[in-house]
């Protein structure tokens, strides 16, 4: 029996030693970004939360102006996914073209 980073070696089969004991991690030096969160009373969390709700819906109704973009944009794609399917369909016709000759030559 020869015993090896602490794992004991019998009849060529390796078993774990049941007094192996791992280390502790070392949190010396070791710092976390939330041991400095300023935790904000509740009515001042409020309206902090509803002045940057605020500003948000603003920002979306400013850029709903834009809405001509989005039309534009969903116009286009609707273009390209029936030009893909129309390709798909013509994919679809060779292949079947194919398969019949390929049958008939077998007859």
């Amino acid at each position: 029996m020869r015993k090896l980073f602490g794992v004991t070696k019998v009849n060529s089969s390796w078993r774990f030693s049941s007094s192996l004991v791992l280390p502790e991690p070392v949190m010396e030096g070791y710092y976390d970004s939330t041991w400095n969160v300023e935790i904000v009373p509740g009515d001042e969390y409020q309206d902090a939360l509803d002045s940057e709700l605020s500003g948000y819906l603003h920002w979306v109704e400013e850029n709903s102006s834009n809405n001509d973009d989005l039309e534009e944009i969903d116009r286009l794609a609707d273009e390209f996914i029936e030009s893909c399917h129309e390709k798909f369909r013509l994919e679809k016709v060779e292949s079947y073209r194919r398969y019949q000759e390929m049958m008939a030559r077998s007859m």
